[in-house]
């Protein structure tokens, strides 16, 4: 009986694998050089694809401009982007049982903001530090500081790279960029002491630091705005 149980488990475990299909995805740009990117991959179900070792968030994983993918047989979506200067590549992929497929796409540049002066950048940048090397690549960013501290949570402890922190209660959110060090506020609450403590705090203590109103419509805006004190806002 034992033995008869692994047999099956062997044949089930050997006929799943068999089912999967090598998908190989490569984009280039115009020039047929590879470019990292982010893509949306999902099956019938809407289920997003995951690839082994590579970033992952919610509903798609980025690339360096190749990857190879295990999948089940049916019926896949995607979209491929690179940040709001190059178009966004939409289609759809069938895989057969036993068919390795090649999906080989060409992403073209619509603007080029560099050559008009402009920077690219991500003020609000909650992953992993080993992965932001990558993401900025794909994103086509010339800078991204990540926050590492944020309300009760504090990953900035014992590093040597201080990076940009966020404090977000129920007035609003506040994102704090170049500080010498992070500030204590894990015991606030959820209104008290007000935010505008703690930008004091820093004004006082961090004269280049860099403030940012993280969203427009927050309650404690038209304060912060009249404060003076603020250095930016995301408007999208």
């Amino acid at each position: 009986m034992i033995r008869l149980f692994y047999l099956l488990i062997f044949l089930i475990t050997h006929t799943a694998a068999a089912e999967m299909v090598r998908l190989q995805i490569s984009v280039n740009d115009r020039q047929d050089k590879p470019v990292p990117c982010r893509v949306h991959l999902a099956g019938a179900r809407g289920k997003p694809v995951k690839a082994a070792g590579l970033p992952f968030f919610r509903d798609h994983f980025t690339f360096d401009g190749r990857v190879a993918l295990n999948l089940q047989p049916g019926k896949y979506t995607y979209a491929v982007e690179r940040g709001p200067e190059f178009e966004r590549l939409n289609g759809t992929l069938t895989l057969e049982d036993g068919k390795p497929q090649m999906l080989e796409l060409s992403i073209g540049r619509i603007a080029h903001l560099r050559k008009a002066g402009w920077f690219s950048g991500d003020l609000h940048m909650h992953r992993p530090l080993k992965d932001i090397n990558l993401l900025m690549r794909a994103e086509e960013l010339d800078f991204a500081p990540v926050i590492t501290w944020w309300n009760k949570s504090n990953f900035w402890a014992g590093s040597e790279h201080p990076e940009a922190g966020e404090d977000e209660r129920e007035g609003g959110a506040l994102i704090f960029h170049r500080l010498e060090r992070p500030i204590d506020i894990t015991r606030a609450s959820r209104e008290v002491p007000s935010p505008m403590r703690y930008l004091e705090e820093v004004r006082a203590r961090d004269p280049g630091a860099w403030i940012d109103i993280e969203k427009p419509f927050w309650w404690d805006v038209p304060v912060w705005l009249a404060s003076g004190k603020m250095n930016s806002i995301g408007l999208a």
